[in-house]
């Protein structure tokens, strides 16, 4: 199996696992991936195979920050029904949010 062969088939293992919300499954495909990515010069890949990566890595990229904003938003809403005033944090446009 090629190198992007093997990176296309950690970044579906890491959809899925995303899907799933396991947090084992996201550990062991970012590592499927991790270790594919300094072998990618080594391949012959096609431009269609280069391309169905990319849409692979963008879909991965979205959930992750969809993920990432709803757990944001959960912690937000624990944090102000506790009372306590939760953390200065930054937020995406790199301003301090309280």
């Amino acid at each position: 199996m090629s190198a992007l062969d093997e990176l296309m088939a950690g970044e579906r293992a890491l959809i899925a696992a995303l899907d799933a919300d396991d947090a084992n499954a996201i550990e062991r495909a970012s590592a499927e991936v991790a270790a594919a990515l300094p072998r990618l010069g080594e391949d012959d890949a096609s431009r269609d195979q280069a391309e169905e990566a990319m849409r692979l890595a963008h879909t991965a990229r979205a959930m992750l920050n969809l993920l990432s904003d709803r757990t944001e938003r959960r912690l937000g809403r624990l944090t102000a029904e506790t009372g306590i005033a939760g953390p200065a944090t930054y937020g995406r446009n790199a301003r301090l949010r309280r």
